[in-house]
Formats: structure tokens, sequence, C-alpha cells
């Protein structure tokens, strides 16, 4: 089934667009990845916790770029009334803000996935909270299931702190895989600081103009292990 990628933010507010995604849980390109998170639900189920599917309105297996931030927000977060999706068509500001960057840098959608170090929505019915060091540490394990599935990842870009310090602890396992990063894109992060808005557009677009030369073997290619 061919995927519908839409032109204005908030999609998954819509319910006929919720529903378009979950009918794309089966397609072939994203099957393994609907099967692992089902595993990682029953995992983590027992202890209460939340965990949203990768959007299969993205690249899949075949995922070239892999967004790395925080962890699920409530809009994100089925038991908190959320889509149950890991998208930057969610309902709230950070999903809004990667959107509209990511659409102005001229990324291909079709090359992305989201995820977050922790992937299990983490606060209560109020609010979310920051995660620990010690989430970092247990999502490292379930971030490296995932890029298994991912044989096409290119280049990582982490969104915070906590992304960046839980991938930059094991990215050295991935040689092939360039590494950005920048701002986390909540409003709160950005709205005052102008500055940071425009690092995550150009870091965007860097991502871009990366994995095109990675998979263009007439072109340039880097790695983080060469000088």
């Amino acid at each position: 089934m061919p995927i519908t990628f839409p032109d204005t933010p908030r999609s998954l507010a819509q319910p006929e667009q919720l529903e378009e995604r979950y009918s794309l849980l089966q397609a072939p390109d994203y099957a393994p990845l609907s099967t692992y998170i089902e595993q990682l639900r029953a995992q983590l189920h027992p202890q209460g916790l939340d965990v949203p599917h990768l959007d299969p309105a993205g690249g899949g297996v075949h995922s070239r770029i892999l967004y790395l931030l925080e962890a699920p927000g409530p809009k994100a977060a089925q038991q908190r009334g959320g889509s149950g999706f890991i998208s930057m068509d969610n309902d709230d500001q950070t999903a809004r803000n990667v959107f509209l960057l990511t659409q102005q840098a001229g990324v291909n959608r079709e090359w992305i996935a989201s995820w977050n170090i922790v992937p299990w929505y983490v606060g209560n019915e109020e609010r979310i909270r920051a995660v620990t060091p010690a989430e970092v540490v247990a999502g490292q394990t379930h971030l490296r299931q995932l890029v298994r599935l991912l044989p096409d990842l290119r280049v990582v870009v982490t969104l915070g702190k906590p992304a960046a310090q839980g991938w930059n602890a094991i990215s050295a396992e991935y040689p092939q895989v360039m590494t950005l990063a920048t701002w986390h894109p909540s409003g709160q992060a950005l709205n005052a600081h102008p500055a940071r808005r425009a690092h995550i557009l150009e870091t965007f677009r860097l991502a871009q103009h990366l994995t095109e030369y990675a998979h263009n073997t007439a072109g340039p290619t880097w790695s983080h292990t060469e000088q």
C-alpha cells in the first residue's frame, strides 16, 4: 500500500489519518519493525510501560536517517489517549516543529525513522518528566535491537542531550553510520532561541545531503572512523 505523506502538521489528530497508519503496520517494509515493537511491548507491559510504534509513514526497514529523541510524549502514548506512534504528525508542538523543519530542510520522509532513546512514556497522568540516566542505559539495548533491523541506516540525528548520550555510548559499534547532534525540538527549547531552530534546520539539511552521498557510488563518502 503506497504511503501518503501529509502536507500539514498534526494530521494524526484526524481519525481517518490515524486509521490509515494502523492499516500500514503489516506492510512489507514495516512488518519486521512492527514485530519487534510488539515483542518489546510484551516485554515491558508487565512494568506498566507504554511503548508506541514507529511511524510506518517513513522508511521502514529501508530507513537511511534515524531521528533520535528523548522519550514519547503524551500525544504519542496510546494509554494517555495519544496516537500510539512516534511520529512528526502527532498533535503536539514538538512533532509540529519536527514536521516543519523536516519539510523546510527538504528531507525525504521515505528515508526517515523516528525513535526515542527511552522508548516508553515517562511521567504520570499530569505531565511527562525528564528521563533518568538508568533509563537511557536501558534504552541503549532497545536501540541496538532496532538498528539491527535498519541495514540501510547511514545517519543518526540526536535531538537533545539524553538522545546524544545514549547514542554516543554505542555509536562506535556502527562505523557506517554518521552522527549529527542538535537541539531537542520542543517548544520550550526553541521558542526563545531562534538560533536553535536554525541549527536543527541545518542539521536536517546535512543529514539529507550525507545520505544522498552515502547511497551514490559516484560521490564522496564519509564515516566517523575516517580522518
